[in-house]
């Protein structure tokens, strides 16, 4: 059963885990790529109940406030394969600042504690996860692919390109043997385009 704590305090996030243990965090984006903390392993690992879809706005990282971006996020329905790390200890209070402030910029994201299972050895672990809250003014909701495809086409952040962004995220699943149909299908249409 998901967890969900008072999503502005990370502090109760680390008030947690101080009494149930390792603290892990579950990757589904740019998180396996560029995780920006220090952690001890990763795990291939199943979410049940949520996909991964390009449903968020950025005005940050991907885009801006006049050509808005699109960056993926945990949306209702399905199940998303992805990783899971283990932060390293005596590291937690840092890490959960880091992803506070990477993660929670705009707070459209609800942060909470959800079961997880690790392929590998099918043992169960809570882990810190990040979903949409769509009530946000940045959830974009459920759009084609063809509307995800020109947004991404045409913008870029702070952090880079859009279209960067998608391929680096679909090279990554790819190297890590993680199907998933639909950054796969876009990256293909994307580079059609680009190249």
């Amino acid at each position: 059963m998901p967890i969900f704590l008072n999503s502005k305090d990370k502090q109760a996030y680390l008030d947690y885990f101080d009494n149930s243990g390792d603290i892990w965090v579950f990757a589904y984006g740019s998180l396996i790529w560029r995780p920006d903390f220090p952690y001890i392993s990763s795990h291939r690992a199943k979410l049940l109940g949520y996909h991964r879809a390009f449903c968020l706005r950025s005005y940050h990282y991907r885009g801006t406030e006049t050509c808005p971006g699109l960056v993926l996020a945990l949306n209702k329905g399905g199940e998303c394969d992805g990783v899971v790390l283990k932060i390293s200890p005596g590291h937690e209070y840092e890490t959960l600042e880091a992803l506070w402030m990477r993660e929670m910029i705009s707070y459209a994201y609800k942060p909470m504690l959800h079961p997880l299972t690790l392929d590998a050895t099918d043992q169960e672990i809570q882990a810190l996860t990040f979903v949409i809250d769509t009530e946000h003014t940045q959830y974009a909701g459920d759009l084609s692919e063809d509307e995800v495809l020109k947004s991404i086409l045409q913008a870029e952040g702070s952090a880079g390109k859009n279209v960067d962004y998608l391929l680096q995220t679909h090279n990554c699943l790819k190297e890590m043997n993680i199907n998933d149909d639909y950054i796969a299908s876009l990256a293909h249409k994307a580079m059609k385009v680009i190249s």
